[in-house]
């Protein structure tokens, strides 16, 4: 059975991602660069991801913990990996349809986790724009700065006191 062009592209994406992060140089601009490379092609972001890195973590993990600068549980791991994807490509991802037995069944108190999860998702989102502002933010302080006087020393420069060599009558 052949893959679709859609689950190739995930595929790859995910040898990329999880390649990157093992050999220890996934940083999020890189990942920004990677998934911004990946956005003209159509992947299916929606996909459950398959391989893992060297220490245990997933696809979804790795992004969430590569953006958010912070460790997130399996389950909200999805979520924020999709939060970052929709916020790095600028549209919201469409709802594919999921992989059956890719998530559990919610039972009678769907409502109320539900509920939390949009909050947690909210607060995620309100994180990473917000992490992103205050890095804005500080690039404009240093461009703004004057760049400062040299420090004078009051160490030995032969530059400063140089002059010609006395000439030795004879």
């Amino acid at each position: 059975m052949q893959k679709s062009p859609r689950t190739r592209a995930f595929d790859q994406f995910e040898s990329v991602a999880i390649s990157l992060y093992d050999g220890g140089v996934l940083s999020p601009a890189v990942l920004e660069r990677v998934i911004r490379g990946f956005a003209s092609i159509d992947v299916e972001w929606t996909r459950v991801p398959k391989r893992q890195a060297v220490d245990g973590h997933s696809l979804h993990e790795i992004i969430a913990r590569t953006m958010l600068s912070r460790e997130v549980p399996g389950d909200s791991a999805s979520e924020s990996f999709r939060t970052v994807i929709e916020h790095i490509l600028g549209a919201p991802i469409p709802a594919g349809a999921a992989k059956p037995g890719a998530r559990k069944a919610e039972g009678p108190r769907q409502g109320r986790r539900s509920a939390t999860k949009a909050d947690d998702v909210s607060d995620i989102a309100d994180e990473l724009v917000g992490q992103l502002a205050r890095s804005a933010r500080q690039d404009k302080r240093r461009r703004d700065e004057k760049p400062s006087k040299r420090p004078s020393t009051s160490a030995f420069n032969p530059f400063s006191t140089a002059a010609l060599p006395r000439s030795h009558r004879t």
